[in-house]
């Protein structure tokens, strides 16, 4: 339950109600909030808002002010974090259940009080249940049917079925594009995985094909997931060998993992540990890449293809510098 909010200072003037809602009106509140994006909550207007401006005061249905509170929680919010309530779906024919969502269609599950915005999967294997995945927290869970409804946009006064609507231009994925997923643990990247956009789903989501399947022991072959797990495939260096320190992913289990070199072996091999596990592993050159980040639409180097010869002068001799960076032959990307 979301704690409410400090009042704001009343203006000195009493608002008038704002077209749109009048008191006693059904509402969802849409929070655009961390954690709580993709939410619809059942409310009632009790009228106008003094702060924020234009905005409504709104009683909830479930939300308590606290735990030891029976009284519902009220809220001053904008009037853009709210919606009329959408029209039920059609009654199911006598003795039926109701028509299970369409594969791959937007829809909201209710947990806790709150609908949450998902993407049906089909049905489940147990009567009269629906399964629903959420591509932002990626997880996916199983409903009664009766516990899930078609998704409706409120749009210029008027329902809308996503269905009718196009994906944004501001995608930056398409089908058939190489691309890597990320792999989560603790809500931190530890590895990415290669894969191939299948499809893109209303609004910001894709259906992934992976190219491989074995991923830290998961059989996976494909999932829907939110764009923000997501990259593009990074640039590929030809030939480069590397030093310790570097920070580096390593191809292991069908995964790009993160890690850092600790140690240089003849041959082009090198000892990998792994940010995550920390595990060492030997691996061959063609088995890793230099790290780099995707922020802001660009790729970040996190580790420097160039070194300072610098380096040279605090080791006892030019042979213990070189036999640290791998092999003679790449001696020019240890200087500047």
């Amino acid at each position: 339950m979301r704690p409410p909010r400090t009042p704001g200072r009343r203006d000195a003037a009493s608002p008038q109600t704002p077209k749109g809602f009048n008191p006693g009106d059904p509402v969802e509140v849409v929070p655009d909030e961390p954690g709580l994006r993709g939410a619809h909550f059942a409310a009632v207007v009790v009228g106008p808002s003094a702060k924020p401006r234009g905005g409504y005061t709104v009683e909830y249905d479930s939300l308590l002010e606290s735990e030891d509170s029976d009284r519902r929680l009220r809220e001053a919010l904008p009037a853009r974090s709210l919606r009329p309530r959408p029209p039920p779906p059609p009654a199911p024919a006598s003795g039926s259940g109701p028509p299970p969502p369409a594969e791959h269609a937007a829809v909201d599950a209710l947990i806790d009080d709150a609908w949450w915005l998902g993407v049906a999967l089909g049905r489940a294997g147990a009567p009269g249940k629906v399964r629903v995945c959420f591509p932002e927290t990626r997880e996916v869970m199983e409903f009664d049917a009766a516990d899930v409804r078609p998704h409706l946009e409120w749009v210029a006064g008027q329902w809308r079925s996503p269905d009718s609507m196009e994906i944004p231009k501001t995608m930056p994925y398409a089908k058939g594009m190489q691309i890597e997923v990320s792999k989560l643990e603790e809500n931190s990247v530890v590895a990415w995985s290669p894969a191939v956009v299948a499809k893109t789903i209303w609004k910001n989501n894709l259906l992934v094909d992976y190219t491989v399947s074995k991923c830290y022991g998961t059989a996976l072959s494909e999932e829907i997931v939110d764009v923000k797990h997501v990259r593009p495939c990074p640039p590929q260096a030809s030939e480069i060998s590397f030093c310790i320190n570097d920070e580096v992913e390593a191809f292991q289990g069908d995964c790009w993992w993160l890690g850092v070199i600790t140690k240089v072996h003849p041959e082009f091999k090198y000892t990998f540990k792994s940010a995550h596990l920390g595990t060492e592993v030997e691996v061959n050159q063609n088995s890793l890449r230099l790290r780099y980040d995707w922020v802001d639409d660009q790729w970040e180097q996190v580790s420097k293809a160039t070194r300072n010869f610098q380096r040279a002068k605090n080791k006892t001799s030019a042979f213990s510098f070189l036999h640290e960076c791998g092999q003679v032959k790449i001696y020019t990307r240890c200087q500047s």
